[in-house]
Parts: structure tokens; C-alpha cells; sequence
């Protein structure tokens, strides 16, 4: 059925019925008809002349087959589901091309198809009449531009080798077109392929020969030559790859495409516009708590704390001055007393005596208390002018004489802290003690030491507390604490001076400590200083407190929100009664016969308000309201059925279809173009789509679909990006008092330049065998991370005063971090709830329902009841599964919070603490277990209404205690194994995925079992981001996380839609075990192996081994980087748009483009220490032995060589090379992404624009909001987003979200990143088994002890020494799509010349490598090189060498494209260990090496070589050539 389109000014037919054809007639035909029909009856056997022939020739090649072939308006009738090409009187006489007829959509359509047979029939039959020969081959071959490319090729080498490659270049170049050619003509043959191939090789090898040295260096120079061949083949690329649109019933579109994270609400809106109703709203909620304040704002900020510190100095000048007259005065009163003391004193009463003394400590005191507080004024000017603290004055502490005699006077303080002059009375044997009389006529020991109380002032405010009582007070000065705490202290001294007596021990430093620190402190408390913390001070702190929050505001994502009231209902209602009206009294009716379900009506309604509300849709100033509502009805509907029905499908041709479909990704999208339904191509994109490449549907509009994936890797990582760098901030500030760190390409060089000093320091202590006690304010970064954990899950250690700010700084930090996580999963019900229970058996009733209705009601094949029947089989076993769990989980109950949000922080057992000491996590659970046995048990619900809470109280009879310890001990050390403490993975019986729901097992706090759990915040949150982050993303956009409902949908509309035969059940399988792995790629899950296998632990090793080892050079390597951009954005885009230079003048404006890039999507490399899977796959989590042995090799080697791997990185300057080059390309892509919405928004967008736009998931509506949001010129050229504003206006939330991810996909597949959608599954070490009864013969015990896991379709074989060959094919598998695969798309902007620059940069990297050994290669080598470090083959470059490897290796016959060209194999004759090398990857190759040099009769100087290639870091580009010598001298020292 075809429904007209309804509206007046459109006339485009679409179909909308669900019709599937049973084309196994093909088969039935082919089987009787020859390939090549003589009796066709449309040949002509008369000879037309030499010009005839060569016509006829060409329009046989390729480029003649695209023109015949091209678009004559067939496409434009759109689908017509009438016609049937396979009708006996549509097929009658080309029965022989029956398969050719599979994708006719009409009879124009069919009707070239076959003029162009007998087009192409009469030319061979012409062709055969002749007897002229190839002449006329060779000729039209002269206007094939693939016979011309190898030219600029060959220079500089004589004719014959000339010929040779020439002639080789153009055969594989005509072998790479056949596929297309063979596509158009469905006449060709086998032995016509070989016959072009051989012609090509002789004509191009001819050109090659004769004109190459002459042409090769015009071809190069000019713009026209390759530069023009290569668009021209681009554009017939596209003309030859359409596909219609197809017939999908119902409209495919969720409210998250066009408003992100957008809540529906079900029921009555509410809202009216006078009387009239609204049943369906979308309101737009802006920020309200984000604060953005430009640069004059902070400006103005420092001028005032300027301002206002200038007056304060000025006022402290003052008092110092006004106190240091009256200390001055009173100082010299009693120095003048001093000299007349003993006169005056003399013959007076003892009474008389005590009163004058009193009265001088009195004067003495006040003194005292003058000098404290002048002390504290300028320390607090020393504060706010920036100064160093001046030292202090009169209260400084006594020097230690080095040695005394009998006889000797030296100076002490006395009890009261005035220093007197003493007489040495006796000196000790050991000289440490001395006996002293005070002039008093009093004896006292004195102990010769810094520590004594004789010779620590008491009264000095920079006194250092020396005994340890807590509060954190030991080695801080008195000064630097508040009174409270000193209160606090006195008591604990006081107790301690009492319980030291008590005991009788007071002859200890302790004791002497505790008295010292005692009489200290109660000096500090009896001062009467003054308050110098004045109103203008505490102002300046607020001030520059408000200024550091403006700064960490800046760019700050705000909380924007859409939210969708519906009422479908009132919808359906209205459907149901065809009164379906425009909003628009006069606007044209819409036909209710368009709108196939009620479904299909609501889901135009919410897309309509949605264009309205976040200004996807704006009224022109010329058009009427009529005009505009048919215009938004006509753009929503065409949207809709557009983005429906289009397929979704890789642009590409069968070949580079196939190379896509090695990967889960690209096979689902294959699988999806054949059963002719775009609904799980757009699936698999919202999993883990990355934009690598461009669907059939970007030409005409339709932009990819967003992927959760992606959003874990701008929006999710931004956040722990700013979090990370954040704490390192506070660290340095911590360390240094600076606040502002130093940093380039992410890399904190004073945070660096701190932990090379703690490591040499640390480093000293050690060879010293010194072993001194942490300095509380010297903590490492190590130590840093640990107190930051501590902070975070224990409020006492949060709340001490002790605890330095900068920690509690880190501390909010990360419990912010973890808050973001926890609320969104909690506002999605993620965690483990009746009410999340409750949803998840609804959503499993309602699809027993649906297939219990399908099964009664619709006409249904043999093949769909059998698989419907046992689908809903298997979801009514797991709908009383997961009854039975929520009943356990009321029944059991549970325990009353003991963490609040704020102390919440991802538990990962540390499973070597655990088995260190189990005995005391036994005990620790055994006192949680007794100390808390009160549970919050449910009543459970009657007839759907929630249960409440009873507490009821636990039996803690020891027996039962035992129990339940050790149950969960059982548990605890289960999930230590599978790194799953929150149950995000949702271990059950060995199986991930069986848990939807989150929740912890033991509900006991980490504040109780900190001695047993990962402390380092850093490596905890990054470990919670790469869990938790997709995680959410899965659960908004598919229902769960674990797609646990997607997968059942997915599967129904895979029976009900494409099952016609029992053949089908295993494309069926295919499709869902695509989505199943690709998933658990995503999720971190995808490989089954035991994290603590010896397997799995010891492919790691090889793999961090085989880093460490080879890939020193890989800067080198990685040269082409800069040809990327070249090619992606064209030269002029790149350096001639005045970007380059102008950064280089003004480094500045170049680094606030690079934050705001930073702020939507920073590079990854250097935060998280990715930069390695660039070039290699990582293997996946890897656990900690089992066994003693096991742990000793996890301790020297595995956990030492993985944890070498982020710094590794960095030294051979990956890391920071990706990171420049990402920030480069992130600017100039931000401007592009935001120049083309521009255009798009002015209506002068090229189709090149809008196509590349929508295959970066932003379609024309969305461009033209993208462009109506704020941003900067600089320099009056360069755009940059000012996302920071975004979400202030309506649809900024949308526009944030599509900018974001199009950002990161165009940085990611210019510089190429690898990513979950370009991987096949062996590079985790998995192999698929997709029949049900191969994987009933691997389900034994030899299967499982091989990695064998049944799953719900087949099964799989987890083994990470199955990925070990493929550890350094990441970056080549990656380029498959996002360099070769787009290329080919025309997607680059200036193809060829990146084509030429990479081989360029290839070919400079591998000179850079070894510029000694390349001056030895020949031009054809080099070039050779060049092409294979530039990855324009992607992959295949690399199967050429490991077939190059292998068969000259075990087979002594060299094959591939070096010994097709006579030149030498790469490294030689390569042996049968290089060979075997090839299949067991670059890990396993060090052990076959050793063996193959040491068991066979290699020679002295192979051996040698062997050992120092395995050394690890022997490659390293800093000192690979010194390396090289040492050990070549040290080798010639060892030989004789």
C-alpha cells in the first residue's frame, strides 16, 4: 500500500507496509541457466570499424560501466511496492541475471538494469565479430586514469624495473576496481577479469616505463593530476552505492535523539493555553545554580583583593609600630631593674623579696605577650604580601653547646621559661648530661640535646609539638593551631605526663616530651594576644576564596533539564477517533491514514513539540502561521519517516563491507542491509557508534545516531578529567602553597618535579637503611591519594581539624564525583529497590503478554511458533526468577544505611591484603555482624502497593554469626576475583549481564574495612568511571544496562519480521550475539576468563613485556599524525587559514582554545594512561594470584611491568604526542563543526557539508541550533564554542550533547584512536561460536578448562592468549574504517594530498627510526616503508608482511607485494621462529626467539642480538643507539 504524502506542497510517495518476498527462486533458476547465454537473440555480427571496437572497450571498463549505470531518475519514483521484478513477464529472457534483480525498487529502475545487459551483450557480441585483437583494448585503456597513477611513481629507475612496478601498481589498482565493475556488469566474467588485470599490468607497466621519469614530477606538482583522478573516482563511488529506503513498518525515533536525557512523564499534562488542552509538554528547565563570570569579573575580583590588602598592610604597619614602642619601653624598664635588682633586693624580707619578683614576671609576661603578637602581625603580612615568613625575634630557641667543662657558664631556661645564666656543676662520662645551678642557688640536670626543655623556648609561637597525641598536631608549630584543639591537647598531655609517672617512667624522651609540649601549650593558652584576624582580613580570604570558585565554574556543565508531560491517553483517543487537527485553525488536515499505530501518532506529537520548544523549527518573517504549521508538520513527518525507513547501512562497497563486517559493529550493520531493516543499525550505533565511518542515510540527510560509548568518553570522562587534575592541583598546591601548577599537554610538571624529588629522597633513605616516620605535611602523591580515600569514607578523619585543607579540598572533590554517579543512577533506578524489582517484572509481563498474543493471534509460520515458543518459555522461567529474588530481597531485608552519600566510595577488595590476614576480616565482620544486627525488613506489597519498612532485629547467636560470616567472606572474595564490589558486571553462576540491578552484597562501611580495600582515590575513581559511566549511558538509552529488555525486542521483531525459514535462526542468533558482545565491550565485561587465571595474568605479562620491549621507538611511528588533519580538513583548513602562525604569535589565545576544547571533550592519553591502545590492545582487568607463587610472580614481574606502562608511554612520547596533536585537530574541528552550522543555518551549506555533518550525528535542525548558540572569533577567523553558556538557552543541553560527541568522533578518527566498534572480538582474546551445536561439543570439561562459556545463543572461548597475535594490530584495525573504509567515502577533504603527506611522514619516521640503515634502502623499499607506516591500506599492510614472513619463513617461497617487486624481504630471510612469530603474536615471539636462538645453531652474534631485543626498554628513542653500542662492546668484551 502507498499512502500519499499529506500536504499541498509535496508529492513524495512512501511506503509503509511490512512486505517480505521469498526470493529463493534465484537458486531454482541458476541451477538450469548457464552463466552466459549464445542464444540471447540480441547480438549483431557485423564488424563497425577499429573506433567501434575501442568505444565498445571502454564503455566495458569500470569507468563506462558507472556512467551507464548512473541515476536516470529511477530513484527519484521512490519505492514501488506493487512492482515485482521477478514476475514471469518482468523476467522473461534474463532469467540467467535473476540475482542481479534484488534490489529493483521499480520497473525504470529494472527496466535500465537490463537495457544495460543488453548494452553490454551486444558490445561482446561486437567485440567477438572482430578480428583486430587486444589494439583496441589497449587504446580505450589509454583513458583509464589507473593505467596512468603508478607514473610519478617510478621515477628515477630504468625502463624495465619501471615497467615492472608500473605495470604491478596498475594491476592491483584495476584488481581493487573489479569488484565495483563487476557490481554494474552483470555480464562479466571470471576469465574478463583476468583478461583486464593482465592488460592493465602490460599497459601500465608500458606508460610506466616510457613516460614516467618525465611525468612524475608534473603529476606530483600539479593540482590536476592525482588530486583530480582520485575525486573523480570518489564521485563515481557514490553514484554507483545508492540503496533505497526500506519497508519498515512504524516510525523508529526516541525522544533522547532531539532532547538529551529527556524524562517523560505519563498522565495528565496539566497544561492549557486558555481552554485548549496540551496532552503532550515539553518543558525546558534552565540552570539555575551555575554562575558563568567572565574575565572582567575576575579582574575586578583582584583588583579589589588588591585593594583591600594594600589598606590592610598599611593598618598592620601601624600596630606593629604602635606595639613595638611599648615593648621597647617596657624592655628597658626592665633591663634597668635588672642592673639595680640585687641592691634593691638586698636585706629586704623574704615576702618583700617574692612580691617584687612576681611583680617583674609580670612585666616579663607582658613583654612576652607584645613580642607574640607583633610576631602574628607579620606573619600576617608576610601572608598578604606573599613574603617569607620572618623569623622570630627574642623567642627563638637557645643554642646547644657541643661540649662543656667543670666550670663552664652557658644560658638555659628555667621552669618559667626566662632564659638564665647557669654554672656547669659536673659533666656526665658519656658528655650528654650536665648537673647546673641557677642563680637562684638551685640544681637541675640538663640534658645536652635540641629537644630539652633547657633549650626550647616554651614561649615561642613557632614552637614545634613534639609527642604524639593525635589531632594531628605532632611537628606543627603552636601557632599554626587553633585554641580549641590546643584545649583538646593540654588534656591528652596532661594525661599522658600523669599515666608516664604513674608508671614510674620519667627518666624517657616520651616523658620529657610530654612535660615540655605540657608547659608549651598552657603558655600559648594563658596568652593574652591580640585578635589580628581583623574583619578586613577575613574579607580578603572571602575574596579569594570566591575567586578560586570562579575559576573551577568556568565551563562547569550545568544542570539543564528537559522534561515531556504526555498524555497517551488523550492521544490515543484522538487517533482512535480520527480527530487528528493541525494546531493552526486553516493549516492542512492531517490524514489519520498516515500514522500506520496510535504509536506512530504520539511519537509525531512528541517529535512536533519538541521542534517547537528547543527552536529546532523557526517561523520565517515572510510566512503566515498557516504556511509555518504545514511546513513544521511536513519537516517532522518527513524526519520521521526518513530517519524510519533510510538505511542506516556503512556507504561503502561490498568489498570494504565485508573488511567492516570482521568487527561486531560492522557485521550487524551488514546483517541489518540484508534483512532490509535499519532498526538494528541504528541500534548498534546508539552502543558504541564512534562516526568512524558514513552510512548510506548521511547523503540524504539523516544524521548517525549517538552512542552511549561516546558519551561515556566526552560527558563521563570530563568529569573525572576535571576531578583528577583537580586533586593533583591540591596536591602541588598542598606540597608548594602554590595554587597554580604548571602543566603542558596534561602532564603537571611541578607535581612531576615533587615526585622525582620523593623518589631520589625515598631512594636515599633506603641505601642509608634509614627508615624515618611520614611527615604529616610531606605526605606523597601516593600517600596523598590514600588520605583523600581516607577523608572521603570517614567523616571523623574528614571532620579532624588536624587534617589539612588541601585533603578536605580532594576530598570534596571526589565525593562530588562519585554524588553525579550515584544520583543519576538513582534517579534511573539502577540499584537494587522493590520499586526497581517491580519495573523490571513489569517490563518482562508485558513481553510474555505481547508473544502470548502473537501466538494466538497472528498467522504465524512453522519456524516462528517453534522460536516464539521457547522465547516465551525462557522469559516466563526468568520473570519467576527474578520474583523470587525480589522475595528474597523483602524476606532477608536490609540493613539501615551506615554510609551516607557523602562517604560513598566504589569498593574494590584488594584480594592480597584479604589473604595477608583473613582471619582479621573474619573478625572485623564477626563485630559488624553483633554490633548491628538491626534490619529493615518489607511487607510485601498487596495488589501493587509499595511495602513498608519494619525493623526487626537479627539473631546474634555466635553459631549464626559464623554462618553469616562466612557467607560473606565467600562473597567478598568472589567479587575480589571478578573486580565487581558494586555488581555492575552482574556476576551470577559464572554468567555477566544476569544481575540488571547494582547493590552491594555486605552492607558493612569502608571505613571498617580499610586495611582490606583499595585506598588510592586516583585509581579507584578511574576504575568507577570505566564501570559505572557506560553503565548509565546503556541504561538511558535501552531500559537496562545489561539490555536485558532491548535484547527481548530485538529478538521478537527478529521473529515476527525476518524468520521465513530455518536457515534464518542463524542469522537471528548472529544479530543478537552481536549486540550481546558488543555490549559487554563496552561494559569492560566481554572477556569471561578469571581475572586470577595464571592464563590470564600471564598474557598480560607477555603483552606489558612485549610493550616494554618494542615499542620504545613507536614516537617514530606515529609521525603520519601530522598528515592526518591535512587530509580530514584540506590544507587551506589546516595551516593557510591563518590558524598556525597566528597560534604562534599568540600562545596564549591558542590555549583558551584548547580549554574550551578541553571542556567538551579532553584528550584521554595522559589522564588515564590510554595512550598504549593506540597501537595495542590491553587484554581487559587482570587479577592477583591465587597461590604464594602466584602472588610472588605478581609482586617482581606482573604488577611492576603493567603499572611501567602509563609512564612508558609518556618516555617514549606517545602520550604526550597524541595529546598535542588531539588538542591541534580539537581546535580546528570545533571550527569547522561550527562554520558548517553556520552555513547550514544560512542555507549555503555544500552536500559535501551535510553529509559530513550528519555522519557526525548532527543533522541540518541540529546545525542550525548548534549555530545559534554562543561562541568566539579570534583573530576574526577561528571559531570556538563558548559551551559554558550553552545550557542558558533553549536546546544548549541538545546542542552540548551533539557538539560534544561530533567533536570527539572527528578528533578520534583523524587521529586515529581505536574504539569498541573497529575491534573483532580475538583481539580480546574471545572467540565466538555463534550454533548451538558446535557449542554443545566444546561444553566439556576440556572446553571450559579452554575458556568455553555456554551462552543464551552458542557460546564462547575466552582466552587472552588467543588476542596475543593481534597486540599490535589496534591502531592498523582502527584505520580499517576510519581511514581506508572513510577514505573511500569521500569523507577527507583533500584525500590525496593526506595520502601523500602520510606516505611522506611514513617514510620520515622510518627514517628517524634508523637513519644509518635507511640510507642502505633502496627507493622502492622506502617507498614500500612509507606506504605501511602511513596505514592509507589500513590493515592490509600488515597481512602483506606477515604473508611476506610466513611464507618465506616455513616455506622458503617468498610471497607478497616486496618479492612481486623484486625487492628484499623487510628484515631479510626470516626463520621459522619469525614465522611461527606471526601467529603467536609479539608477546609469545620472546620466549620462541630464545628457544629457536639457544636450541638450534645460530650463531654468536644472533644470539646476542636475540637477548638484547627482549631487554625491556632497550628501544627507547633517547637512548636506542647508545644502548646499541654498549652492548655491541660489552658483546665484543664477552666474545674474546
Amino acid at each position: 500500500m502507498a499512502v500519499e504524502y499529506p500536504y499541498p506542497d509535496k508529492t513524495q510517495i512512501f511506503n509503509t507496509d511490512a512486505k517480505e518476498q521469498d526470493l529463493t527462486v534465484f537458486k531454482n533458476i541458476e541451477s538450469v541457466y548457464s552463466p552466459l547465454p549464445t542464444n540471447h537473440g540480441r547480438s549483431f555480427k557485423y564488424d563497425m570499424g577499429f573506433w567501434s571496437d575501442v568505444v565498445d572497450e571502454w564503455n566495458l571498463y569500470w569507468m563506462g560501466q558507472v556512467w551507464q549505470n548512473r541515476d536516470n531518475g529511477w530513484a527519484d519514483k521512490g519505492v514501488d511496492p506493487e512492482y515485482d521484478p521477478f514476475a514471469k513477464e518482468n523476467l522473461e529472457g534474463y532469467e540467467n541475471y535473476a540475482s542481479k534483480f534484488t534490489d529493483v525498487i521499480n520497473k525504470e529502475h529494472h527496466d535500465q538494469i537490463k537495457l544495460g545487459i543488453d548494452k553490454n551483450l551486444s558490445r561482446r557480441e561486437r567485440l567477438n565479430a572482430s578480428d583486430r585483437g587486444i589494439l583496441p583494448a589497449l587504446v580505450a585503456g589509454l583513458g583509464d586514469p589507473i593505467n596512468w597513477i603508478p607514473i610519478p611513481f617510478v621515477r628515477g629507475i630504468g625502463f624495465g624495473s619501471r615497467f615492472l612496478k608500473g605495470g604491478a601498481v596498475a594491476a592491483g589498482l584495476v584488481g581493487a576496481t573489479e569488484p565495483i565493475r563487476r557490481t554494474l556488469d552483470p555480464t562479466s566474467t571470471n576469465e574478463e577479469t583476468a583478461a583486464y588485470i593482465a592488460g592493465s599490468f602490460f599497459l601500465g607497466g608500458l606508460l610506466s616505463g616510457i613516460f614516467g621519469k618525465r611525468i612524475a614530477r608534473e603529476t606530483i606538482k600539479k593540482k590536476g593530476g592525482v588530486n583530480g583522478l582520485a575525486k573523480g573516482f570518489f564521485e563515481a563511488h557514490h553514484k554507483t552505492e545508492g540503496k533505497p529506503m526500506y519497508e519498515v513498518e512504524g516510525f523508529d525515533w526516541k525522544i533522547g535523539e532531539d532532547a538529551y536525557s529527556a524524562e517523560v512523564v505519563p498522565g495528565n499534562t496539566g497544561k492549557f493555553t486558555g481552554k485548549k488542552y496540551h496532552p503532550v509538554w515539553l518543558e525546558v528547565t534552565k540552570p539555575t545554580t551555575a554562575k558563568f563570570v567572565t574575565t572582567a569579573d575576575t579582574i575586578k575580583i583582584t583588583e579589589d583583593i588588591k585593594l583591600r590588602t594594600e589598606t590592610e598592610v598599611i593598618r598592620i604597619d601601624k600596630q606593629i609600630t604602635l606595639l613595638v614602642g611599648q615593648l621597647t619601653k617596657l624592655r628597658t624598664s626592665l633591663q634597668k631593674e635588672a642592673n639595680t635588682m640585687m641592691e634593691k633586693w638586698s636585706g629586704k624580707s623574704v615576702e618583700a623579696v617574692e612580691k617584687l619578683r612576681l611583680a617583674r614576671n609580670v612585666k616579663t609576661e607582658k613583654a612576652n605577650q607584645l613580642e607574640a603578637s607583633i610576631r602574628q602581625l607579620e606573619n600576617e603580612k608576610a601572608r598578604l604580601t606573599g613574603k617569607a615568613k620572618i623569623k622570630s625575634s627574642g623567642f627563638d630557641d637557645l643554642p646547644v653547646p657541643d661540649k662543656v667543662v667543670k666550670g663552664d657558664r652557658i644560658r638555659v631556661y628555667d621552669a618559667e621559661g626566662i632564659a638564665r645564666d647557669v654554672e656547669v656543676l659536673s659533666v656526665s662520662s658519656t658528655g650528654k648530661t650536665i648537673r647546673v645551678r641557677f642563680p637562684d642557688g638551685s640544681q637541675k640536670p640538663v640534658y645536652l640535646d635540641t629537644r630539652s626543655a633547657s633549650f626550647t623556648n616554651p614561649l615561642n609561637p613557632n614552637y614545634i609539638v613534639k609527642s604524639a597525641i593525635g589531632f594531628g598536631v605532632q611537628g606543627k608549630t603552636l601557632f599554626n593551631i587553633s585554641k580549641d584543639i590546643l584545649a583538646q591537647v593540654r588534656t591528652k598531655l596532661q594525661e599522658r605526663k600523669l599515666l608516664f609517672e604513674k608508671k614510674g617512667i620519667t627518666n624517657q624522651g616520651a616523658y620529657r616530651d610530654a612535660v615540655q609540649d605540657l608547659k608549651a601549650v598552657e603558655m600559648a593558652l594563658g596568652r593574652d594576644t591580640i585578635d589580628v584576624t581583623s574583619t578586613a582580613i577575613k574579607k580578603i580570604k572571602a575574596l579569594e576564596e570566591q575567586k578560586i570558585k570562579v575559576k573551577e565554574k568556568i565551563g562547569v556543565e550545568t544542570k539543564a533539564k528537559y522534561t515531556m508531560y504526555l498524555d497517551s491517553v488523550h492521544l490515543r483517543n484522538l487517533y482512535a477517533q480520527a480527530k487528528i487537527h493541525p494546531d493552526v485553525f486553516g493549516a492542512s488536515p492531517m490524514k489519520r491514514d498516515i500514522f500506520k499505530t496510535p504509536d506512530d501518532f504520539i511519537k509525531f506529537m512528541m517529535k512536533k513539540e519538541v521542534y517547537k520548544k528547543l527552536k529546532y523549527f523557526k517561523k520565517e518573517p515572510a510566512e503566515t502561521l498557516i504556511e509555518a504549521e504545514n511546513r513544521l508538520n511536513a519537516m517532522v513527518y518527513d524526519d520521521l519517516v526518513k530517519s524510519s525507513k533510510m538505511d542506516q547501512g556503512t556507504n561503502t562497497n561490498k568489498f570494504l563491507e565485508f573488511v567492516e563486517s570482521w568487527a561486531n559493529y560492522g557485521a550487524a550493520a551488514k546483517l541489518s542491509r540484508k534483512f532490509k531493516d535499519p532498526w538494528f543499525a541504528k541500534r548498534m550505533q546508539e552502543i558504541s557508534g564512534d562516526f568512524g565511518t558514513a552510512t548510506y542515510a548521511n547523503r540524504h540527510g539523516v544524521s548517525t545516531n549517538n552512542s552511549a560509548w561516546l558519551e561515556t568518553q566526552t560527558k563521563w570522562f570530563r568529569h573525572y578529567y576535571a576531578t583528577i587534575h583537580g586533586t593533583k592541583d591540591d596536591w602541588n598546591q598542598y606540597r608548594t602553597g602554590n595554587a597554580n601548577s604548571r602543566k603542558v599537554l596534561d602532564m603537571n610538571l611541578d607535581k612531576g618535579i615533587i615526585q622525582t624529588q620523593d623518589a631520589m629522597s625515598y631512594l636515599a633513605r633506603k641505601v642509608n637503611g634509614r627508615n624515618d616516620p611520614i611527615d604529616p605535611n610531606k605526605l606523597t602523591w601516593e600517600q596523598y591519594k590514600g588520605k583523600v580515600f581516607h577523608a572521603v569514607v570517614d567523616p571523623r578523619v574528614y571532620n579532624d581539624p588536624a587534617v589539612h585543607p588541601m585533603i578536605r579540598k580532594s576530598a570534596d572533590r571526589a565525593r562530588k564525583f562519585f554524588k553525579e554517579y550515584g544520583d543519576q543512577a538513582e534517579d534511573m533506578k539502577m540499584f537494587v529497590s522493590q520499586g526497581a524489582y517491580k519495573r523490571w517484572m513489569d517490563t518482562k509481563a508485558g513481553i510474555i503478554e505481547e508473544t502470548t498474543a502473537l501466538l494466538e493471534k497472528k498467522a504465524l509460520n512453522k519456524w516462528e511458533i517453534i522460536r516464539l515458543k521457547k522465547f516465551l518459555k525462557r522469559n516466563e522461567d526468568r520473570y519467576m526468577e527474578i520474583k523470587k529474588e525480589l522475595d528474597e530481597y523483602m524476606d532477608e531485608g536490609i540493613s539501615p544505611p551506615h554510609e551516607t552519600k557523602d562517604t560513598y566510595a566504589t569498593r574494590m577488595w584488594r584480594l592480597d591484603k584479604i589473604e595477608q590476614n583473613p582471619d582479621a576480616l573474619k573478625l572485623k565482620l564477626e563485630n559488624h555482624f553483633k554490633n548491628n544486627p538491626l534490619r529493615l525488613r518489607k511487607k510485601k506489597p498487596a495488589e501493587n502497593i509499595v511495602g513498608k519498612q519494619q525493623p526487626e532485629y537479627i539473631s546474634t547467636d555466635p553459631v549464626k554469626v559464623k554462618k553469616r560470616v562466612d557467607d560473606a567472606f565467600e562473597n567478598i572474595m568472589e567479587e575480589a576475583r571478578n573486580f565487581d564490589g558494586e555488581g555492575f558486571a552482574g556476576w551470577k553462576n559464572g554468567k555477566a549481564g544476569a544481575r540488571p540491578l547494582m547493590s552491594r552484597k555486605l552492607d558493612i562501611p569502608n571505613r571498617d574495612v580499610i586495611e582490606f580495600i583499595e585506598t588510592d582515590i586516583e585509581y579507584v575513581m578511574r576504575q568507577y568511571y570505566t564501570r559505572m559511566s557506560p553503565a548509565i549511558e546503556l541504561r538511558r538509552n535501552f531500559g537496562d544496562k545489561h539490555l536485558d529488555n532491548f535484547m527481548d525486542r530485538a529478538e521478537l521483531r527478529l521473529i515476527t519480521k525476518h524468520l521465513k525459514k530455518d536457515s534464518d535462526n542463524k542469522d537471528i542468533d548472529k544479530m543478537l550475539n552481536y549486540f550481546e558482545d558488543e555490549r559487554d565491550k563496552v561494559l569492560n565485561i566481554f572477556n569471561l576468563e578469571d581475572p586470577s587465571s595464571l592464563s590470564k595474568r600471564s598474557a598480560s605479562f607477555l603483552r606489558d613485556y612485549a610493550s616494554l620491549a618494542f615499542m620504545g621507538k613507536v614516537i617514530f611511528s606515529a609521525q603520519v599524525d601530522m598528515a592526518r588533519p591535512i587530509a580530514n580538513n584540506g590544507f587551506y583548513q589546516t595551516f593557510k587559514h591563518g590558524r598556525l602562525p597566528k597560534f604562534l604569535m599568540n600562545i596564549g589565545r591558542y590555549k583558551d582554545a584548547i580549554a574550551e576544547v578541553k571542556i567538551l571533550s579532553p584528550a584521554a592519553e595522559i589522564t588515564i594512561g590510554s595512550a598504549r591502545k593506540r597501537v595495542m590492545e590491553s587484554g581487559g582487568q587482570v587479577g592477583l594470584g591465587k597461590t604464594k607463587l602466584g602472588r610472588i610472580f605478581d609482586k617482581f614481574l606482573g604488577e611492576p611491568f603493567h603499572k611501567a606502562q602509563g609512564p612508558f608511554y609518556i618516555a617514549n612520547l606517545l602520550a604526550p604526542w597524541t595529546v598535542l596533536w588531539k588538542d591541534f585537530q580539537g581546535i580546528i574541528s570545533a571550527h569547522r563543526l561550527i562554520e558548517d552550522s553556520i552555513k547550514v543555518s544560512k542555507g549555503v551549506a555544500s552536500e559535501f557539508e551535510l553529509t559530513r555533518l550528519a555522519s557526525y550525528g548532527i543533522d541540518a535542525k541540529t546545525a542550525k541550533l548548534i549555530a545559534s548558540m554562543p561562541y568566539e572569533q579570534i583573530d576574526g577567523n577561528l571559531y570556538v564554542p563558548n559551551s559554558g553558556k550553552w545550557a542558558n538557552y533553549n536546546g544548549g543541553l541538545q546542542a552540548t550533547h551533539k557538539f560534544r560527541q561530533a567533536l570527539y568522533g572527528d578528533v578520534n578518527r583523524t587521529i586515529i584512536t581505536p574504539s569498541p566498534a573497529d575491534q573483532f572480538n580475538l583481539m580480546h582474546g574471545v572467540f565466538r561460536i555463534h550454533s548451538d551445536d558446535v557449542a554443545k561439543q566444546w561444553d566439556n570439561p576440556l572446553g571450559k578448562w579452554l575458556g568455553f562459556t555456554k551462552t543464551e545463543r552458542g557460546g564462547k572461548i575466552s582466552n587472552s592468549y588467543m588476542g596475543l597475535p593481534f597486540q599490535f594490530f589496534s591502531w592498523a584495525v582502527s584505520a580499517n574504517r576510519k581511514l581506508l573504509i572513510s577514505g573511500f567515502q569521500g569523507r577527507e577533504m583533500n584525500a590525496m594530498s593526506g595520502v601523500v603527506a602520510m606516505i611522506t611522514f611514513g617514510i620520515m619516521g622510518d627514517y628517524f627510526k634508523n637513519p644509518r640503515y635507511w640510507t642502505q634502502k633502496s627507493l622502492e623499499e622506502k617507498i614500500i616503508r612509507g606506504v605501511e607506516l602511513s596505514g592509507v591500506a589500513g590493515l592490509f599492510t600488515d597481512m602483506n608482511f606477515m604473508l611476506e614472513t610466513v611464507s618465506s619463513g616455513m616455506f622458503d617461497t617468498p610471497m607478497g607485494i616486496r618479492p612481486m617487486l623484486g625487492e628484499d624481504l623487510r628484515f631479510g630471510d626470516p626463520d621459522i621462529a619469525d614465522a611461527l612469530g606471526e601467529f603467536t603474536g609479539a608477546g609469545p615471539s620472546i620466549p620462541v626467539d630464545l628457544l629457536y636462538a639457544f636450541l638450534t645453531d645460530q650463531d654468536y652474534d644472533e644470539k646476542s642480538a636475540t637477548m638484547r631485543r627482549i631487554i625491556p626498554l632497550n628501544t627507547l628513542w633517547f637512548w636506542d643507539r647508545k644502548f646499541k653500542s654498549l652492548w655491541n662492546w660489552g658483546e665484543e668484551k664477552l666474545r674474546y
